[in-house]
């Protein structure tokens, strides 16, 4: 889902639309009936859609995601970003910042990285530990 709730009721942006406008003046029992139908429908289209989001993942349990997200942020935009991905991407289970990740568990894992560099390209605090241990790696994996 793109948004993960409704911040306003459809009536209040339709009142704002020409057509709408010209028929709350004509008819105002009939948009009045029209915005309550419509406000319903679309919250009734979203609890519907909430209830599909909830069980999409294609895993049983976090260890059994095929896809690792890590991130590095400073200011926690790379943050955001991970964890949408991460909410979007059915075969990861949630995003974690780079220096609370092993190494060593990214053996088998596609792993997707979201770095988002800080100062003069400086890599942010959360992933220094990681990037070094990755840095110092010596056999494949």
């Amino acid at each position: 889902l793109d948004s993960k709730k409704l911040r306003k009721d459809v009536s209040a942006f339709l009142k704002r639309e020409g057509r709408f406008i010209n028929l709350k003046k004509a008819h105002p029992e009939i948009a009045e009936e029209l915005f309550e139908h419509m406000n319903r429908d679309v919250h009734h289209r979203m609890e519907h859609m909430n209830e599909l989001a909830a069980g999409y993942k294609a895993f049983d349990h976090p260890d059994d995601a095929a896809v690792r997200v890590l991130f590095a942020s400073e200011t926690g935009t790379a943050s955001r970003v991970a964890k949408d991905f991460s909410d979007a991407c059915t075969l990861s289970h949630d995003a974690d910042a780079m220096d609370d990740a092993d190494v060593d568990d990214l053996d088998g894992h596609t792993t997707v990285f979201f770095i988002a560099t800080c100062g003069q390209g400086a890599m942010p605090q959360n992933g220094k530990n990681f990037f070094a241990e990755l840095s110092a790696r010596t056999e494949p994996f």
